[in-house]
């Protein structure tokens, strides 16, 4: 006998086709959007200092977390710290510190250069964070006033140390990228961490040019104990 075939409508010739294609791709439905998409919002100017702010709170407050939440031993205290630095990680800007600190070799250093030296002077700004915020249980976090510039944001804190009763300004500046707000820099007591290491570095260049500079970055690294080949702190370091 031969085989009969009719011919479905279009509507239902297309719904079956979509519907096949949602079933066996699901991992679809939760895709990021297309670079043209991407690219437009990341243009899009930031108006609404609450993002900004938000993200400081958010950041404070899983510190607290992380302290609250930390094992008694060393142990303990390892995998907090571990924690703390994935935290720190994820909230500071490295590309936007080193550019600061460094602009005329950043400027002219390959891209391969450029990562490694932003992988050991972002270990120094998440760093810097951490101390800045060392005792989130004995603080409260104030918000103060909030400068917006398009991508580009500054935020004035009061770290208020809740036994002694004493203050501490802090002024941190962000960059958004990819839809996410990263710390670039930190001030306190009127010193910005972005401004000490240009002079230091500054001085470094002047002496021994971009060679110089890679020399030092590289030993420093070496102090900080940051693996080069993948960007990951060393488990030696100590």
């Amino acid at each position: 006998m031969g085989l009969v075939t009719r011919r479905l409508p279009s509507a239902v010739v297309l719904s079956v086709i979509v519907s096949l294609v949602w079933l066996h791709a699901p991992d679809l439905r939760a895709e990021a959007p297309t670079p043209a998409v991407a690219s437009q919002a990341e243009r899009a100017c930031v108006t609404d200092e609450t993002s900004v702010s938000q993200v400081v709170r958010d950041v404070f407050k899983r510190l607290v977390s992380t302290h609250r939440r930390a094992l008694p031993g060393p142990d303990g205290i390892r995998l907090r710290d571990q924690k703390l630095l994935a935290l720190a990680t994820r909230y500071v800007d490295n590309d936007r510190f080193t550019e600061a600190v460094v602009p005329g070799p950043w400027a002219q250093a390959p891209a391969p250069q450029r990562r490694r030296w932003a992988r050991i002077l972002g270990a120094l700004l998440r760093d810097r964070l951490l101390r800045a915020l060392k005792d989130p249980l004995g603080h409260t976090l104030e918000v103060g006033a909030i400068g917006l510039t398009c991508d580009h944001a500054d935020i004035h804190l009061t770290l208020t140390n809740t036994q002694r009763s004493r203050e501490v300004a802090v002024l941190l500046q962000l960059r958004r990228q990819d839809a996410l707000w990263r710390i670039w820099d930190i001030a306190s007591h009127d010193a910005s961490f972005a401004r000490t290491w240009r002079g230091r570095l500054a001085r470094v260049v002047k002496q021994g040019g971009l060679a110089e500079l890679d020399s030092q970055l590289s030993q420093l690294g070496a102090r900080l104990g940051i693996g080069l080949a993948d960007g990951v702190r060393g488990s030696g370091r100590k």
